[in-house]
């Protein structure tokens, strides 16, 4: 009975999280007016990262080097994704920085055909002839392709490269250490740009 539940649940909880994902681009937009966008990502990553943290204290602990490497070496794009994202959204409106940055659903099986020789089946490029021909209707009907744009699709291609490489090394033991460790990092990046551009 426990076997059956729990892909249940999983589903459950993606779908939660794509809710919260999708809502979360208004909010940015809102946010990246008030508060400057690498200053805002700085204090969201590290509420992430004490929460995680506090709630599993020893996981980061527990990781073996390599997967920390892995950890850091993936928390980059996931961070370039973020702030590529809040830097689009000052731009572009949240329609279309949502649909953009959804894009990475495409670009992902196409990273991972060309990093590792992954097979890209025949529903897929069904949905990037789809998702293709979205991008086109949206610029032709007046929506445009501009500097904002082209920043979200940066974003899309980031977080592509993110998730492929999670896919290839992790793990269902380590994913919240692997998920703190990254979460850390895009802190440490904002606090490195913040520092540097002075908005500290």
């Amino acid at each position: 009975m426990a076997t059956k539940t729990h892909p249940i649940l999983a589903t459950i909880a993606l779908l939660i999280a794509t809710a919260l994902w999708g809502s979360s681009f208004a909010i940015t937009q809102v946010v990246v007016t008030q508060m400057d966008l690498i200053s805002g990502m700085l204090f969201r990553s590290l509420i992430a990262v004490i929460i995680l943290f506090l709630l599993k204290p020893k996981a980061v602990f527990e990781l073996i080097p390599i997967d920390r490497k892995h950890s850091i070496f993936i928390g980059f794009f996931l961070g370039s994704g973020y702030l590529l994202q809040s830097w689009g959204l000052q731009y572009t409106t949240a329609t279309a920085s949502g649909f953009i940055a959804g894009m990475f659903v495409v670009f992902t099986p196409l990273v991972g055909a060309l990093l590792f020789r992954e097979r890209i089946r025949g529903l897929t490029w069904a949905a990037i002839l789809v998702a293709v021909f979205g991008l086109a209707v949206m610029t032709l009907r007046g929506v445009g392709f501009g500097f904002g744009e082209s920043i979200t699709l940066v974003t899309a291609f980031m977080w592509s490269l993110q998730i492929t490489f999670l896919s290839r090394w992790g793990r269902p033991e380590i994913a919240w250490a692997m998920t703190t460790m990254q979460m850390a990092v895009v802190a440490a990046m904002s606090l490195v740009l913040s520092s540097i551009l002075g908005t500290l």
